[in-house]
């Protein structure tokens, strides 16, 4: 599985991610969200800023460029809807 980036830390919820493409191309986020679970029943929602939500990642590399630039593929084929360079970068057959 090719590993897009990663690994890095949420400002707001301190959890450690990074993103992979699994073989149909789609991008998955692979997190360990039950690092915060929390079970009290008394436990006060938190309520974040948008000021805090726009740390975004506590550390890590910089967010890569085809973050912003692909999505899951529209259908049809594999690499139908990326670019024919991220397709060879990810080992896909175009």
């Amino acid at each position: 599985m090719h590993i897009e980036t990663g690994p890095h830390k949420h400002a707001v919820q301190q959890t450690f991610f990074l993103y992979v493409y699994e073989p149909a191309a789609n991008r998955v986020e692979v997190a360990n969200a039950g690092a915060r679970l929390i079970l009290a029943p008394d436990w006060k929602p938190i309520v974040w800023t948008e000021e805090e939500r726009k740390k975004g990642q506590a550390w890590g590399l910089k967010t890569i460029e085809s973050f912003h630039t692909h999505g899951t593929p529209a259908g049809g084929g594999m690499t139908e809807g990326i670019s024919q360079n991220l397709a060879g970068e990810l080992g896909f057959r175009t």
